[in-house]
């Protein structure tokens, strides 16, 4: 009886989610960056729900012969796992080439399916020369040195026909992939097939054709869910059928081992074009699947990726292992082995301190087939490790399925397990580094430091408060929320009582992204105190999507500045004049979603540079010396392989850490002004070394501190005068000098006295290639240098290597594309 009402019950569950797929579920489409001009299909979402790939064609991808971007396979991280918020997508084989052992080539890749640790790809490719068919399916492994060279799976599974979009189960045990080989359904007809791996002889079985699903129409896109037992696919034979090929599922009966009737997924995921290629994650709350549909806003190209929010479809567990040092917490190299006690089924795999984590899909087969399905499984683990031995963990999860399972027991769709190897006696250390099979390691703490170029020694840390006169540039940019115009909620807006009360002299030692916040107010504050200058808005769109050449918006934008400064600071409307137009005449790159951002602006300009003109400021801040400590060489690995890190740090903070492998023939250089930020004073700063060996054989032997000196503005004579000034307005990409930051240059020239010393900083923001933006930073400090009219001037370009301010705003990246200018002068 228990037993059937289980299996009535998850009938009902899935015959009233599949039915309930109204307008109430919104469909969204993940947009740029995600999404591109070209087509973008086939996501699929690993397991945890954190990280989406997906087949796409657009720039960064491979290039054909004919200079083409070829379709590669890409990856794009995700936010937040309540959102549907991505960072900027990146190849996932950039480096291909023609060799057709690459994952991606000139050639074209299709569909690929990822094992759950993301570590092993099955994937489509056509026209290779060790092809069966016109398109096989093919595997590549990750190694430390990348992907390794791909295999084609062979005559079992490939065929002399089309063979591709395949699907590995959870397990890794069955392949699910598409075939237009002769079948029960005749010769060229678009079938769903299987193949099952046999672990003992390493190969895979002769395809099977899934005749429980397939018809004389066409099937594809199959998907098999984590819970391994529900497949997603597409069809245009089954009914309803809203037009073209379909979404349905089916579910895997466990008690007498057929697959049910398929169920439709009904408007608003299935459409009448074409709708191909589903993927879920472990929760099964959220779809992800590739369409043509132009009914959701921000399309971009012909073939888009959509998500969409749904009641759960199904349950699975994600099992997140790693393995620790007890008394440290660091992670420890290891072989892994899972067991399923109950199924027999075993995992072997391997962690380290690169990749930490090794997520397993706990699917409803490992909980036995009906009716012996149990209710939990006691999971064995095991790490070993070569020099500290073997430490092992039972591990009890429970079936969300099991009729005993209560429903008022959160269902935990990720489950994490530490296994942690105890802390080692003296002696056991000492007889594993004396073991002739380890690494043979030393870290020294061989410590210069440098003060203006000039070495000096190294006894303390000098730390003083020092006043400085600050030129903090605005911009003279206003961004809106996209299809939006009204003000966004980042800028200050004030009501006419404070207007009245508003001094730029309170912005003493606030940073330039809080001053920028308050320009509105910064201009109706000086625009009252300079009766003749005028003002001119020129309101811009990012041209796409709904506000391609929607000058209407642009106009909209300007007009409420024009409100504002009007209502709250009095300003004669005959002093504003307003503008609209599509792009900015200097736009941002209109490809990126970030450049959609930064085009998205009203732009501000006066007859009176003043209007304009940086804010000046005498702010308190910490200089700190020596200026640069470099630690020399200090890492020696005379065989094997090795990492280390070099930390700098106090009971507070983690000031700067260094990482690398092998032994440093060079040295590290460490800029010390990374204590002025949050430095909380304490009596000393200690650093240290440390090496590790692929086992994770920990040896510190360059601990040390260094005495800090700190002494207060009251406390201490003043020395030298420093002022600060910022290049600002550098167009996207551009090194070019002109305009306000040439006026800047010349207050600068002014300043300047034969005895000082001019630094000069040149930055970034962090879109784009890193040496190319290094590049960049490095011309914009070298112009500025050649309009500096003194010989003790020093030039250097940082790039993105430390970026300013949040590169999540475009007021954060404008703000980040400058030029810092120090000037120095010692003080009799």
């Amino acid at each position: 009886m228990r037993l059937s009402n289980y299996f009535f019950t998850i009938f009902m569950l899935l015959m009233s989610v599949v039915s309930s797929f109204t307008q109430d579920y919104k469909i969204t489409n993940l947009g740029s960056p995600v999404n591109s001009a070209g087509d973008d299909y086939a996501p699929v979402i690993s397991p945890d729900g954190m990280t989406l790939f997906y087949a796409s064609v657009r720039d960064g991808s491979i290039l054909t012969e004919k200079g083409e971007p070829s379709h590669d396979f890409w990856v794009v991280k995700r936010t937040s796992k309540d959102k549907l918020d991505f960072q900027i997508p990146y190849n996932l084989d950039p480096a291909g080439s023609k060799n057709s052992n690459s994952l991606n080539t000139p050639y074209h890749e299709g569909v690929a399916t990822f094992s759950p640790d993301g570590k092993r790809i099955y994937f489509t490719a056509c026209g290779r020369k060790n092809n069966y068919g016109s398109c096989d399916i093919y595997m590549v492994e990750k190694t430390k040195q990348g992907w390794s060279k791909a295999k084609n799976l062979g005559g079992n599974v490939n065929s002399t026909k089309w063979n591709a979009q395949p699907s590995i189960s959870p397990d890794g045990s069955r392949l699910y992939f598409v075939s237009n080989r002769p079948g029960p359904n005749g010769n060229d007809n678009m079938d769903i097939w299987y193949s099952d791996y046999d672990s003992e002889n390493d190969e895979w079985l002769e395809a099977i054709n899934l005749k429980d699903i397939n018809t004389s129409g066409k099937e594809c896109g199959p998907f098999i869910a984590p819970d391994n037992v529900t497949l997603f696919f597409s069809s245009d034979k089954y009914k309803p059928n809203l037009g073209g090929i379909d979404f349905y599922l089916s579910r895997y009966n466990l008690e007498n081992k057929t697959w049910g009737q398929p169920a439709h997924l009904s408007s608003p995921i299935s459409t009448t074009e074409d709708d191909i290629f589903i993927s879920l994650p472990a929760t099964g709350d959220v779809m992800f699947f590739s369409s043509k549909r132009e009914d959701v806003e921000n399309s971009q190209g012909n073939l888009d990726i959509f998500a969409v929010y749904t009641k759960s479809l199904f349950n699975a567990i994600v099992l997140k292992i790693t393995v620790k040092d007890e008394q440290t917490g660091e992670y420890i190299y290891s072989n892994i082995t899972v067991k399923n006690p109950l199924t027999g089924r075993i995992v072997n795999d391997e962690i380290s301190p690169e990749n930490p984590v090794l997520d397993l899909v706990v699917a409803d087969t490992d909980f036995g087939t009906m009716p012996d399905s149990v209710r939990f499984v006691d999971w064995e683990l095991t790490a070993e490790n070569d020099s500290r031995g073997k430490v092992s963990k039972t591990l009890r999860i429970e079936n969300p399925r099991h009729p005993e399972f209560n429903d008022f027991r959160a269902f935990a769709d990720n489950l994490g397990i530490t296994l942690e190897f105890a802390v080692k006696t003296p002696d056991e250390n000492a007889q594993r580094v004396d073991s002739p099979d380890q690494s043979i390691l030393t870290a020294y703490n061989n410590l210069i430091a440098f003060q203006d170029d000039k070495q000096v020694k190294l006894d303390t840390i000098k730390i003083r408060q020092q006043e400085i006169f600050v030129s903090k540039p605005l911009l003279n940019y206003i961004f809106f929320d996209e299809n939006s115009s009204t003000i966004s909620n980042r800028y200050v807006e004030i009501g006419q009582d404070r207007s009245k009360s508003f001094k730029l002299e309170s912005f003493n030692n606030n940073n330039p992204l809080d001053i920028y916040k308050n320009i509105l107010n910064i201009i109706g504050k000086r625009m009252n105190d300079i009766k003749d200058a005028n003002l001119k808005l020129v309101g811009c769109n990012m041209d796409f999507a709904e506000e391609k050449g929607n000058t209407g918006l642009s106009q909209l934008r300007a007009e409420t500045l024009k409100n504002y400064l009007t209502n709250i600071w009095g300003i004669n409307s005959d002093r504003i004049s307003i503008q609209s137009r599509g792009l900015p005449e200097k736009s941002s790159n209109n490809s990126l979603q970030e450049g959609r951002q930064e085009n998205r602006r009203v732009e501000i300009s006066s007859d009176y540079s003043e209007i304009l003109a940086p804010i000046f400021t005498k702010d308190t801040t910490l200089v700190v010396q020596p200026e640069t400590i470099r630690f020399i060489n200090p890492v020696d690995v005379k065989f094997g392989e090795a990492f280390w890190t070099i930390s700098i740090f106090d009971r507070n903070n983690v000031y700067k850490e260094f990482f690398g492998e092998g032994a440093t023939n060079h040295t590290i250089e460490w800029q010390t002004k990374d204590l002025s930020k949050s430095i909380k004073f304490e009596k000393d700063l200690k650093y240290e070394v440390v090496v590790n060996d692929k086992k994770i054989r920990k040896t510190i032997v360059s601990k040390d501190s260094i005495p800090i000196i700190f002494d207060k503005l009251d406390n201490i004579q003043k020395n030298k005068e420093i002022e600060k000034y910022s290049l600002m307005l550098f167009d996207f990409g551009s090194n070019r000098i002109e305009g306000a930051n040439k006026r800047v240059i010349e207050t600068i020239n002014s300043r300047i006295k034969k005895n000082s010393l001019v630094k000069i900083l040149g930055y970034t923001d962090s879109i784009g290639d890193d040496s190319y933006n290094l590049r960049l930073s490095k011309s914009r400090a070298a112009e500025a240098s050649k309009l500096i009219k003194h010989s003790n001037t020093k030039s250097q370009g940082i790039g993105e290597q430390e970026l300013l301010y949040d590169n999540s705003t475009p007021e954060g990246r404008f703000y980040c594309r400058t030029v810092e200018i120090t000037i120095e002068t010692p003080v009799k």
